[in-house]
């Protein structure tokens, strides 16, 4: 059956004892199904230029578009679903790759949790990292403004516009960044996720000027009573990394990843070696993000 199809025919259609379809004499191809509970959905069935004949559903029909395509828009839809297949292009299936090729794409944020989670596997070669977490934290920094976007289109310049930004002050940190963002990449190209590494090419930020700053005793004492006091309702880990720091100097990074296995007993006390390959060379004092 075929009508010229107006919100108001369509909202009158009732439903019979198994579905049917009204076609538009308006726009070829285009049909509205009324199923047996009276739900109405579009539909568009052509033929692909003396090929197999096509049909698909474009979704709910709502003469008032409220809770679904209207009229003139499915028309329109099936009018630029028509014109392909008499051209012999599939449209429907050519959108249906590109849409799973977007579902496939994997995001910034995604490739840095994928990657945080390779390197604190231990089962991976080698053991998980123990410095994984801090390595993590690093890539979200450099990374924050394009967490959302996908990662294949980071660029260099991109890199270079939030490394550069961070080496006016801390060349060190800038480096460091550089340095796990390439690693990153390099990861995540070997397993499929992206074709390049963005990060291939660019210059070092060098280790920048070690810093001679140290604190006074009432600085310290200072330091030590605000720590006391809650530091500004700091989590309680932080704070007692932050005091270990202060105590015996060592990094925050260094600190934050003692594991038990580097903490032994000798004559009555507990001591802490801090093994060469957790050593943080170099520093980055005076770094607020370390």
């Amino acid at each position: 059956m075929r009508k010229a199809l107006t919100a108001l025919l369509i909202a009158n259609l009732k439903p019979g004892r198994t579905p049917y379809y009204v076609g538009d004499t308006k726009q070829d191809g285009l049909r509205v199904r009324i199923a047996k509970d009276g739900s109405r959905t579009w539909n568009v069935t052509v033929r692909v230029k003396a090929g197999k004949v096509l049909s698909t559903s474009l979704g709910v029909c709502d003469p008032e578009g409220k809770n679904g395509l209207e009229l003139s828009a499915a028309r329109e839809r099936a009018a630029a679903i028509v014109k392909a297949a008499r051209q012999g292009i599939n449209l429907i299936s050519i959108e249906r790759a590109e849409h799973e090729a977007r579902d496939a794409q994997i995001t910034t944020a995604e490739l840095i949790n994928k990657y945080g989670r390779d390197i604190s596997n231990p089962n991976r070669k080698g053991g998980a990292l123990r410095t994984a977490k801090e390595i993590k934290r690093r890539l979200e920094r450099g990374l924050s403004a394009k967490l959302d976007k996908a990662a294949h289109t980071i660029t260099r310049r991109d890199l270079s516009d939030a490394l550069d930004a961070v080496a006016v002050d801390f060349p060190r940190e800038a480096e460091k960044r550089r340095q796990v963002i390439d690693v990153m990449f390099k990861w995540g190209v070997l397993k499929g996720y992206v074709s390049s590494n963005p990060a291939a090419g660019l210059p070092s930020y060098g280790n920048g000027t070690l810093r001679d700053r140290v604190l006074c005793s009432n600085e310290v004492k200072s330091l030590w009573q605000w720590l006391d006091a809650g530091a500004d309702n700091m989590p309680s880990d932080a704070i007692s990394v932050i005091r270990l720091q202060l105590l015996i100097g060592a990094r925050v990074g260094e600190i934050a990843g003692i594991d038990v296995s580097e903490i032994w007993r000798s004559d009555g006390k507990l001591l802490w070696t801090l093994p060469g390959e957790r050593l943080n060379r170099p520093g980055f004092a005076g770094d607020p993000n370390s």
